[in-house]
């Protein structure tokens, strides 16, 4: 294995491709949400009209063991966003999508006027207006999940009747709107968190009729949808975690639609009669992140440090990624909406990047040669492989490294507290696409023992982050965020790797696929051209 990582490190090489345009149905094709009419009998044979079809089968990976709307995580939130709904969905400033709400009112910095939609269901048929939203907002406080909502007072936000809700802040938040976008409405009259689980309710186009963990999630289309009935009756989600199997699912028919194309792979499957690849924009982006609590071996900003130094992002890119990526220059994607040039190579680990004789002279500095760090993944292939090419460079300057993988619900579970792990192998993203959103996220929203790190340190970043989000005026917001960003970076709480685009593989026959966006993919709006 020393073998094989050792030259998997030394191997450089970029695979290209060319993201395939999304093919245009025909002229004469139904319309989404439109059924094709009979026009007569024809005799039977191979002029017969084929049955329409009305099921989509689609490849994901990363189970979370559960359905419930707050327990989801990774790659099985396209699954719930199916069946429950937010507000509104942020993908950009000019591309905002509302659902269960018509339109709010910026009154002030501070109070915003909700109007929600009057004409929506759940799906067990309980109407859905402003006490449910009420209703989700406490659970969220409930549950340990107000870190979403941070700036909002709960104390003033009310109920104004059934379809408005008066929204207050207790201080101006830029990243609010677009974070609410992960805010899924429960039913306040049925919800229960121990069968949520199994039999979710939500106010989405589809409704879940069968799910066995790891294996598949089911889902049906409503009729009584208040946005209309989907045009593809019947969703089929296949968890499938290996790349060979993913690429013989697409390859055999088993699927239609890969959400995630291993790298590796995708001109193979862009080769594929009736298949096309495309690259959707994220601003996701691979990193480490860090255990910094004081008990940690990496508690020293020089232990990350030397970590980081360690790390070959550019060998990372090509052998885990098969070159579909780009060196990261800063602990967040550069296409963060937020991101401006003097962001990038802020510290040296950026700048200089990938050096053993640096890595090794800040292990020793730190006293972390000899020690034993864990590195943790959720078990996909780019974030194992990743982990075990991190692991070889840090036994190259004397660190003893672990390579831990488990599935999503126990490696999110795990990274909420601050045992058992170092170093947590994964990419970062957020609903903002503010790289601040990324970054202040680490240090105070995610429900973490924080208290256990610096105490100055994390005073420091929490304070002027919550100035940064409710600094308006650009140019400000620009100079503060520079400072905070050196400040961050020469912590390295966080070092990113790769800046990444989403790979997916879809049959040709299926229109109605968004290329553009960022977080979300609607299935209600696909169609199968004929």
């Amino acid at each position: 294995m020393k073998k094989l990582v050792s030259i998997l490190l030394c191997v450089v090489f970029l695979l290209s491709f060319a993201a395939c345009t999304q093919k245009q149905p025909p002229a004469s094709s139904p319309t989404p949400g439109q059924t094709a009419q009979p026009t007569g009998s024809t005799p039977a044979g191979e002029d017969s009209p084929k049955p329409k079809k009305d099921t989509v089968s689609i490849g994901v990976d990363g189970d979370t063991g559960t359905l419930d709307p707050y327990m989801v995580s990774g790659n099985y939130l396209v699954v719930m966003r199916q069946y429950a709904e937010a507000l509104w969905a942020y993908e950009a400033a000019d591309n905002i999508k509302y659902f269960l709400a018509e339109s709010v009112d910026f009154v002030s910095d501070t109070e915003w006027l909700i109007h929600l939609r009057k004409d929506v269901t759940f799906s067990n048929g309980s109407p859905f207006t402003a006490d449910d939203v009420i209703f989700t907002f406490d659970y969220c406080v409930e549950i340990g999940r107000a870190f979403l909502l941070a700036s909002v007072d709960f104390e003033k936000t009310r109920k104004e009747d059934d379809y408005t809700v008066r929204l207050f802040l207790t201080r101006p938040d830029t990243t609010l709107f677009p974070i609410m976008s992960d805010i899924v409405i429960l039913d306040a009259e049925t919800y229960n968190p121990e069968t949520s689980g199994k039999n979710p309710v939500g106010t989405g186009p589809y409704v879940v009729k069968d799910y066995v963990v790891n294996s598949y999630v089911s889902l049906e289309a409503r009729d009584d949808y208040w946005g209309g009935a989907p045009a593809i009756r019947n969703v089929v989600f296949k968890n499938i975690p290996e790349s060979a199997q993913k690429v013989n699912a697409i390859e055999t028919g088993e699927v239609d639609f890969l959400a995630s194309c291993p790298p590796q792979d995708a001109d193979y499957v862009d080769s594929l009669d009736g298949v096309h690849t495309y690259a959707k924009p994220s601003v996701s982006h691979m990193c480490l992140t860090y255990n910094a609590c004081k008990d940690s071996p990496l508690a020293t900003k020089e232990a990350r440090w030397a970590v980081s130094y360690a790390v070959n992002s550019q060998g990372i890119i090509n052998v885990a990624l098969s070159g579909q990526g780009n060196v990261a220059v800063a602990p967040f994607s550069s296409a963060s909406v937020d991101f401006f040039p003097e962001l990038a190579n802020l510290h040296d680990t950026y700048k200089t990047g990938y050096n053993l004789e640096l890595a090794k002279k800040y292990a020793e500095e730190s006293g972390l040669v000899g020690k034993t760090v864990r590195l943790v993944t959720n078990g996909s292939d780019m974030f194992v492989t990743t982990a075990q090419i991190v692991q070889q460079a840090l036994k190259e300057i004397g660190v003893n490294a672990e390579v831990i993988n488990y599935d999503q619900a126990t490696v999110r579970n795990m990274i909420a507290g601050e045992e058992d792990w170092e170093i947590y192998v994964a990419y970062m993203a957020g609903s903002s696409g503010m790289g601040l959103d990324l970054v202040y996220a680490q240090i105070s929203k995610f429900n973490r023992s924080h208290f256990d790190w610096d105490a100055e340190a994390f005073n420091r970043f929490k304070e002027n982050g919550e100035t940064l989000l409710a600094t308006t005026d650009k140019a400000k917001y620009n100079e503060l965020f520079l400072e905070y960003t050196k400040d961050f970076t020469d912590y390295c709480f966080v070092y990113g790797i790769a800046e990444m685009s989403t790979l997916r593989a879809c049959r040709d026959d299926i229109g109605g696929v968004s290329l553009q966006g960022l977080q979300h993919d609607f299935i209600k709006e696909w169609y199968y051209i004929d």
